[in-house]
């Protein structure tokens, strides 16, 4: 599926100008009423023209019962639509009875946005080229045979991806002629589907793979076996998706016997749920559980909710 990307900027641009007020003699404007002020001259930033308003006992009768003095910064042009009121209640002086006010003002003017020109990059397909090379034997430089079926390979990315392939095909005893005989533990099958892993990094993309626990497992063990881990780690992701009260125990027995930490803890925190463990717990396969592996009973209780 085709997918397209578009860019653009937004620009903001703003002018900023600051303006310094000395109040002088402070102790005379104290009292001289609410709602009275002390001006600064006008002053322009980004083409307005504005104004500070010093009250010295606030702009409302509250303002004074509060203690606060208020300061007024007033842009003529929008008369008082844009006024700010800061209230004051601690006066630092400088000195001789006067202290100064500075104000930074930033004017924010209009902003736009714009087209920003992008040059489309498809989407990788490394993985599909891979998957072409291993459907497209003419350079394969290594053979397996499994069970009697053969399997053409490169040495070069199997090394790259595997460092048991890598031991095999380019040590010192390198083979370019493999067999892996049936006590192996390894079917046809499940090594097609760890070339196909090895040369996409995906799980193999037929239906029956999805919906098949024993050949997931299966699959595991060769990713384990040969250091394949992050395909180890999709079977067992795989594997916990399809977990359920029926399913659970098995699922936990093969992770305790493959070192599959991740998949263990996923299916002890399921089985740790009261609906779930009082169900599982009935079972013959928890008990057959308990008595190979006692120590998981303490793991999974260890992880029921306390309340």
């Amino acid at each position: 599926m085709a997918s397209s990307s578009t860019s653009s900027r937004c620009l903001t641009a703003s002018v900023t100008g600051t303006h310094n007020l000395e109040v002088t003699s402070y102790s005379l404007l104290e009292g001289m009423g609410v709602g009275k002020f002390v001006s600064s001259t006008t002053f322009s930033v980004a083409g307005y023209d504005w104004n500070l308003r010093f009250y010295p006992d606030g702009i409302t009768d509250n303002d004074r019962k509060e203690g606060y003095g208020a300061i007024w910064m007033l842009a003529s042009v929008y008369q008082n639509s844009i006024a700010k009121e800061h209230a004051i209640r601690r006066i630092r002086f400088t000195g001789n009875d006067s202290f100064k006010i500075e104000c930074s003002l930033t004017v924010i003017s209009e902003s736009r946005a714009e087209d920003v020109s992008t040059i489309p990059v498809p989407p990788s397909n490394l993985h599909q080229h891979l998957a072409g090379m291993l459907h497209g034997v003419e350079i394969a430089d290594v053979e397996f045979s499994v069970g009697g079926e053969p399997f053409r390979a490169h040495a070069c990315v199997l090394a790259a991806r595997s460092p048991v392939f890598r031991a095999e095909l380019l040590g010192p005893a390198a083979a370019r002629s493999i067999k892996i005989d049936d006590d192996d533990d390894m079917e046809p099958a499940t090594f097609k589907a760890l070339l196909h892993s090895i040369y996409t990094d995906h799980l193999p993309n037929d239906s029956g793979f999805g919906k098949d626990a024993a050949m997931q497992r299966r699959l595991l063990v060769a990713a384990d076996r040969y250091g394949v881990d992050r395909l180890r780690a999709m079977c067992g992701a795989k594997l916990y998706e399809s977990v359920s009260v029926g399913t659970v125990v098995d699922s936990l027995e093969f992770a305790e016997k493959h070192h599959c930490a991740q998949l263990k803890d996923a299916c002890l925190g399921f089985m740790a749920s009261p609906n779930v463990l009082g169900v599982v717990r009935k079972t013959d396969g928890f008990k057959r559980l308990v008595e190979g592996c006692p120590w998981v009973l303490k793991e999974i209780l260890d992880k029921v909710p306390r309340f």
